[in-house]
């Protein structure tokens, strides 16, 4: 079971059962911030739906194909990020992330995703990481861009959400840029 102090007040902790009830409430009071870019959203109606993709999310971690984890703010959830996939024959793993609307531009999700990358090169022996980020989405492109990954290009009409497609910016990042330096970006 995966557990990061990230510091005294921030931690990243793999999803089990106890986190649904406030990642359900978390969801629902920030559908409307939430929507333009996460098409899951709206078929996340009920407790059990989250409860349902945590156990989803559970058997995928016991398999290595992926890893989701809650970010806890002093112990409460306050968003999610995780690999919605490994690729372990070819070594990549694919970064996303969400975080409740009122913990936006406090640097919980940067530090999150610089965790994660860690974890990515470390724990699992990657190579390369990607992130993919709605072109509109300014906020959740600038935190690779913080981090040092390199843009790569954009998928036209890559994601299908309320209201039509997303074209994706996708940006990455391979272990040999990846700096252990903690005084650096990554």
């Amino acid at each position: 079971m995966l557990y990061r102090e990230i510091n005294d007040a921030l931690s990243l902790s793999q999803l089990t059962p106890s986190h649904a009830p406030s990642l359900f409430e978390l969801t629902d009071k920030n559908r409307q911030f939430l929507r333009p870019w996460l098409p899951w959203v709206d078929f996340t109606v009920h407790l059990e739906d989250t409860q349902k993709y945590i156990e989803q999310q559970h058997a995928l971690a016991c398999e290595k194909k992926a890893l989701q984890v809650a970010i806890e703010y002093k112990n409460n959830a306050i968003g999610i990020i995780g690999y919605h996939e490994f690729d372990l024959a070819n070594d990549t793993g694919s970064i996303g992330y969400w975080l409740g609307e009122e913990y936006n531009g406090s640097g919980f999700m940067t530090m999150a995703v610089k965790e994660m990358v860690s974890i990515g090169f470390s724990d699992f022996a990657l190579n390369r990481i990607e992130i993919q980020c709605a072109t509109e989405n300014v906020k959740s492109r600038a935190i690779p861009e913080r981090l040092g990954f390199t843009q790569e290009g954009t998928l036209r009409s890559a994601e299908k959400v309320v209201g039509g497609y997303l074209d994706m910016v996708v940006y990455g990042l391979l272990k040999s840029e990846y700096r252990l330096n903690t005084n650096s970006a990554v």
